[in-house]
């Protein structure tokens, strides 16, 4: 699109190009859209690597003079090669994965592609037991208490418990109360479907459980 917005216009298309590349970048960061880490870490890495060529490329646009030009022909040169040594390094975890064939991205998988140690998952259950445990016996009247301490947690802290909860909730098949989470998290696709209780007219409890299409359904499906 810039080759045909800006025809015979090279700045204002390496110009527009560096847009669009960072915007890509800012979305991939945001988004994280692929399942293992590694190739998160990839593509944030090519787009970086590319945007640098595009920023060195802008400065063939004015004539800074041949010690200018040789400076930049070497940073070009250093930037593609590290393109393609990172492809190289990709092919070979490609052929690694064909080999050592596991759930891409899940706790199975080589530590290289999950970038580093992926906690056990009867340690991770144990930890959930463990804080049941603590809000269910040591917890009682401290509940305010921990409301309080939930206000002075970061933005960015409370985002993470909710999304966890979201997480627990859809693939582990839970029940909540009423009045608890009720969105599931948009960044993922769940495994399986939360139910609430809800409260009777004569105080008999039902159940409700989330439909993909986001509505409610009762305990005999309608």
């Amino acid at each position: 699109m810039p080759g045909v917005i800006a025809t015979n216009m090279p700045s204002l298309q390496l110009t527009l190009m560096h847009m669009i590349l960072l915007g890509s970048l800012c979305l991939q960061l945001w988004f994280l859209p692929w399942k293992s880490p590694i190739l998160n870490l990839v593509d944030g890495v090519s787009v970086s690597l590319l945007v640098m060529l595009l920023a060195g490329s802008l400065g063939y646009a004015d004539s800074s003079g041949e010690d200018a030009a040789r400076v930049l022909s070497l940073f070009g040169t250093v930037i593609s090669s590290l393109m393609v040594v990172i492809l190289g390094g990709m092919v070979m975890l490609g052929m690694t994965a064909l080999i050592y064939r596991s759930a891409l991205g899940s706790s199975k998988e080589l530590r290289i592609m999950n970038l580093g140690k992926v906690p056990q998952e009867k340690d991770v259950f144990q930890s959930l037991l463990d804080v049941a445990t603590f809000l269910k016996e040591d917890g009682q009247g401290k509940e305010a208490t921990f409301i309080k301490d939930l206000s002075n947690l970061s933005t960015y802290d409370i985002g993470t418990i909710t999304r966890a909860i979201n997480i627990l909730a859809d693939d582990l098949n839970m029940t909540l109360s009423h009045g608890s989470l009720r969105k599931s998290s948009s960044r993922r696709i769940a495994t399986g479907t939360r139910t609430f209780r809800t409260q009777g007219l004569e105080g008999t409890c039902g159940h409700q459980k989330l439909k993909p299409n986001g509505r409610y359904a009762n305990s005999r499906g309608e």
